[in-house]
């Protein structure tokens, strides 16, 4: 147990180092949210036992919130969105799109070496959608285009997401299930001498199966 605790500790350094080595070559912006959860409110109540409806606010902000934590330790989309991934130039070759699975690539703009903006043509770039992350790679014989220097030059839309939550790995749905179910039953932190109650291994570990590290 202590090696999968160790194991789990660091996914989530190497998640957040990621994040705050390449903030400042890279910006990413959810502008489409999904339109549910992965966990509905009734799923959510049969796990936790939960009759009445006195407590549904209160459990819908909890599979959010277990949402959000299975999201950020996985590096993944759950549910279908949009993301804007903005860089400061076109690196040497591959592109890789933070938060898979991907889905679709909508469009690419840069700005050219004139201080225009313009779309690259969809012929001009490969989006593998197989691999893990996501990547776009120049069309053979192709090269990215040249962009002036400045902050934001290239801008990338896609969608990631698993789709709809019965698409979503049953793995992540149950630790999602046992996240909330943990905050359900501990509305405030747990201490024993000086050690505060811990997220139960149970579902870390379930999500670790998940996870492929990278970005957040």
């Amino acid at each position: 147990m202590q090696n999968a605790e160790c194991r789990i500790k660091s996914l989530l350094f190497c998640i957040l180092h990621s994040a705050f080595c390449t903030h400042r070559l890279m910006s990413l912006t959810q502008t489409v949210p999904p339109s549910g959860e992965p966990v509905s409110r009734e799923e959510a109540k049969t796990a936790l036992r939960v009759d009445g409806s006195h407590e549904d606010a209160y459990i819908d902000a909890l599979i959010v919130s277990a949402r959000t934590y299975a999201e950020i330790a996985t590096a993944r989309q759950l549910m279908t969105a949009t993301w804007q991934l903005k860089l400061d130039a076109f690196p040497a070759a591959v592109i890789e799109l933070p938060r898979p699975p991907l889905q679709a690539v909508n469009w690419i703009k840069y700005i050219d070496a004139a201080g225009v903006e313009q779309t690259l043509a969809s012929g001009r770039y490969l989006v593998d959608t197989h691999g893990e992350p996501g990547r776009i790679t120049p069309a053979y014989g192709r090269s990215w285009p040249v962009c002036r220097k400045q902050l934001d030059a290239v801008e990338i839309n896609y969608v990631a997401g698993y789709g709809g939550s019965h698409q979503v790995p049953q793995t992540i749905k149950t630790a999602i299930e046992q996240l909330a179910g943990h905050w359900f039953k501990l509305r405030e932190p747990v201490v024993t001498g000086t050690t505060a109650a811990k997220i139960p291994l149970s579902a870390e570990s379930l999500l670790l199966a998940e996870g492929w590290g990278g970005y957040s």
